[in-house]
């Protein structure tokens, strides 16, 4: 039995009181700027202070790295703190990591000075990169969230000039923020001379635009999803098995009963697993409930242990009561212990009330097999996250004793701040 079984309940103010000592153990008191908001005043300050003071001193150089530290910095600090963290994000030399750091400062930033960064951010992650594009796409991820629909205009018309020349389409990236109609514009553009509704199946497309297309489906005006539904299901069969059934995410709403069965029936759980556990988990809203059946045992055929894990934690809030317990079942039956508690967390909240605990002692066994501190409380978390707040203590107090027990400081660091979000939801 591990350590982490008390019976005494803990509170934040233990976790606070442990991180605080943790810090200051380590010399470190840097380290609590991601508990600023459950910390009190004085410690705040300290915190800030020594954060001011260390990022003075390691001068760090990886812009990248900055961006980051400095985005997380930002989310903390009022005042001098954040106009300098501000400052430092506009320093950073490359294009790609100063769009990261200042999307990253931007939404903490008083108007103007918010809109100016985010139109700082896009310019820079505009620049063609000298090197690879990774950091780039990283940083525009994260920028399109803030950005308004004139400026996602800008993109789209900046990835169709460059399209020849980075190695990989911005279109799935772009679809959620444009306008249907600009989004449609382009879209037509990549297809030409096809269009819409056609077979594609031959066609020759840009570089990932045959598996993106299902992923703009939903983006589309509405008048459009269906025929785009119709293209995108004819590239099926030139696409790896993960974005087939990935894909089915964006089209499952709008495809025929006929689509939908023959969507069902073209993953084998032994040919094409993972185009099976990915579609299952996105048909499952659409499947009669024979097919649902058939769906629980074609997962149970399925060796590798991970993707069955994923798939019936997708397809758990489709099945109702009676077929739930199937689910539990094939879940119960994972022989890995971490994937076996984490299946059951995400089933728990579609059991029965009654049948509730039962469940979550299973998934508590579960987590005792495993070894290693950090796993424990990664899993308790997750599985107090789906339980309703007046039940969550006892799986915190055991998440807090496996936190504690970590001997990793960057993994204890991260669960403490996950530990303490999770006692604050």
């Amino acid at each position: 039995m591990s350590a982490d079984t008390g019976e005494t309940v803990t509170t934040m103010q233990d976790l606070v009181a442990f991180a605080v000592q943790r810090a200051a153990g380590a010399g470190q008191p840097w380290a609590l700027i991601g508990l600023a908001p459950f910390l009190s005043d004085e410690q705040r300050t300290a915190a800030l202070d020594a954060a001011s003071g260390w990022l003075t001193v390691c001068a760090i150089e990886d812009g990248n790295l900055r961006a980051v530290t400095l985005g997380s910095l930002a989310r903390s600090v009022t005042g001098e703190y954040l106009v300098a963290a501000e400052a430092a994000t506009y320093a950073i030399d490359d294009p790609a990591a100063r769009a990261r750091g200042l999307a990253a400062v931007a939404p903490h930033l008083p108007e103007p000075r918010g809109q100016a960064a985010i139109a700082a951010a896009l310019t820079a992650v505009l620049m063609k990169p000298s090197g690879g594009d990774t950091l780039r796409r990283i940083a525009l991820h994260e920028l399109l969230p803030l950005v308004d629909q004139d400026q996602a205009a800008v993109v789209l018309d900046a990835d169709a000039a460059e399209l020849d020349s980075h190695s990989h389409s911005w279109l799935k990236s772009v679809a959620p923020y444009a306008t249907p109609q600009r989004l449609a514009v382009a879209v037509a553009d990549y297809l030409a001379p096809r269009r819409l509704g056609d077979d594609l199946t031959g066609a020759r497309l840009p570089r990932y635009v045959d598996e993106d297309l299902a992923k703009l489906v939903p983006y589309l005006p509405a008048e459009q999803r269906t025929a785009a539904a119709r293209s995108a299901v004819s590239l099926f069969g030139r696409i790896h098995d993960r974005d087939w059934g990935r894909g089915l995410a964006f089209l499952a709403q709008y495809l025929t009963a006929e689509q939908v069965d023959e969507a069902f029936r073209v993953a084998d759980p032994h040919d094409h697993p993972l185009a099976l556990c990915d579609g299952i988990e996105h048909l499952a809203p659409y499947l009669s409930g024979d097919r649902l059946d058939e769906a629980i045992a074609a997962l149970l055929e399925v060796a590798d242990e991970d993707h069955r894990s994923q798939a019936l934690a997708g397809i758990a809030p489709h099945l109702g009561d009676i077929r739930i317990d199937q689910a539990v079942a094939a879940a119960t039956g994972i022989g890995d212990p971490q994937l076996r508690a984490q299946a059951l967390a995400a089933i728990v909240p579609h059991v029965p009330h009654s049948r509730r605990p039962a469940v979550v002692r299973t998934a508590l066994d579960a987590v005792e097999m495993l070894t290693e501190a950090d796993d424990r409380a990664d899993q308790l978390i997750r599985l107090a996250a789906a339980l309703p707040a007046d039940q969550r203590a006892p799986v915190l107090t055991r998440a807090y004793t496996a936190v504690t027990a970590t001997p990793d400081g960057s993994k204890q660091q991260r669960l403490v701040e996950e530990l303490a979000h999770a006692w604050s939801a």
